[in-house]
């Protein structure tokens, strides 16, 4: 065997264990890219024509997949604690006022809360909706009743 052989074989190596050390697929197009270049070297293709079919199926695979894949990936995100509350529905406590907080309360915690339009207050007794979540304030908006 060659020592092109080796330098594949070195390159899917390496780029098995960067990808084992991140989550952010950085290096894993270069693993298909090596894999396929091996191949051409041990059925004897010339190694100019393998590290262009290398450097293009590395690139192919990068561009191709790596948005697919992390979306796929980032999908995945569980939301817990407190980003779970965003979208839940509650009542107002204490109404909203130009740049002053309320209450309001979620899963038997009384929270902070302000209103995502802050010009526009929120009276005490309306239903909201938790918006996100700012600091340790939820911002929050009337459920609009259509």
């Amino acid at each position: 065997m060659d020592a092109i052989f080796y330098v594949w074989l070195g390159i899917i190596v390496a780029a098995a264990v960067i990808e084992s050390l991140t989550t952010d697929l950085i290096s894993v197009w270069f693993i298909g890219g090596g894999i396929i270049a091996l191949v051409l070297e041990l059925c004897g293709v010339g190694e100019i024509v393998q590290i262009v079919l290398f450097l293009l199926s590395s690139l192919g695979l990068l561009v191709s997949l790596r948005t697919p894949l992390k979306k796929r990936l980032d999908k995945q995100t569980v939301l817990t604690n407190a980003d779970s509350l965003v979208g839940l529905q509650c009542t107002m406590r204490k109404q909203t006022a130009f740049e002053l907080p309320g209450e309001v309360k979620v899963r038997d915690v009384v929270w902070t809360a302000i209103a995502e339009n802050e010009r526009e207050p929120i009276a005490e007794g309306t239903l909201v909706t938790v918006v996100r979540i700012q600091g340790n304030k939820l911002v929050v908006k009337p459920v609009q009743n259509d």
